[in-house]
């Protein structure tokens, strides 16, 4: 790297291509933490060079230093951002985002939504949706359905701009879901309503599972509610969608009576054991 009498600049390319042997000689040794110093030297050497910030951030990992890992892409993604590279710097933040999914769950959704913002610069919309979609899994696993549908409003939103109607369908699908578990039978027929604007709705598989299951609600039909659970197109979405599915009781049906009490709510817990067999269906 250093300049002298009969050598006027740096040498950076091949200190680069230097420090990665050495690194990945360090890797291949399981010396994680001298692989790791030696990646991130052939990431500064380079700067464009986003895949040796991300094998530094590996070897962290490695060592149980999800911490220093997730700030070292966050740092990578800053620089390469700076230095006209959206693109390689939303890379960063989700392999950063990745790294700590299962640990630091609620930092990973905020690096993949920031991925997202910054793919969509770039004009990225389909490396974008991708990095919101994992955002709305995290948040349905730690429960945020308020927020979550947000997020889906956003994942769907950019699929609508890349014309991709099927995945505009399979997201409202989840989205009633949420209304529906948050109890607010309102808002999920008014994300129905709206979504007949999309083109092929209305004709669509997810179209009528969902009308069906709106109206069983209505009616306080049970079985038909179960029917629609059970449906391929909730038991082969996002996991978490399937087993949001699975928490929701079916409806109590409506029996008029001298009793002004006696009128049930259509989403109304009821003791069955028909919600196991959905359980079984949906493991």
């Amino acid at each position: 790297i250093k300049t002298s009498l009969f050598k006027w600049s740096a040498d950076w390319e091949g200190a680069a291509s230097e420090y990665s042997k050495a690194a990945n000689c360090f890797k291949n040794a399981k010396s994680y933490e001298q692989a790791s110093d030696a990646f991130r030297k052939a990431g500064d050497a380079q700067l464009k060079s986003q895949a040796s910030y991300e094998q530094a951030a590996l070897m962290l990992k490695e060592l149980n230093r999800i911490d220093e890992a997730v700030n070292l892409l966050k740092q990578a993604s800053s620089m390469l951002s700076e230095h006209g590279s959206p693109a390689s710097a939303a890379q960063a933040l989700n392999r950063a985002a990745k790294i700590c999914e299962a640990t630091k769950t609620e930092t990973a959704i905020d690096l993949y939504l920031q991925a997202s913002s910054l793919h969509q610069i770039e004009e990225k919309e389909g490396e974008a949706v991708q990095c919101v979609g994992k955002a709305a899994t995290l948040q349905l696993k730690l429960k945020k359905y308020t927020v979550v549908l947000n997020t889906m409003q956003e994942q769907r939103n950019l699929y609508h701009s890349l014309e991709k109607y099927p995945s505009v369908f399979r997201v409202t699908v989840a989205m009633i879901l949420v209304h529906l578990k948050l109890g607010d039978e309102v808002a999920a027929d008014k994300c129905f309503r709206d979504t007949t604007e999309y083109p092929g709705f209305a004709s669509s598989e997810e179209g009528a599972l969902l009308e069906n299951l709106l109206n069983s609600i209505r009616d306080g039909d049970s079985e038909v509610f179960q029917k629609c659970i059970r449906n391929p197109i909730i038991l082969h979405n996002d996991n978490e969608v399937a087993k949001l599915a699975r928490d929701l009781r079916p409806p109590t049906v409506v029996v008029q009576d001298s009793n002004p009490s006696g009128g049930g709510n259509a989403l109304e817990p009821v003791e069955n054991n028909e919600d196991d067999d959905i359980g079984d269906a949906l493991n």
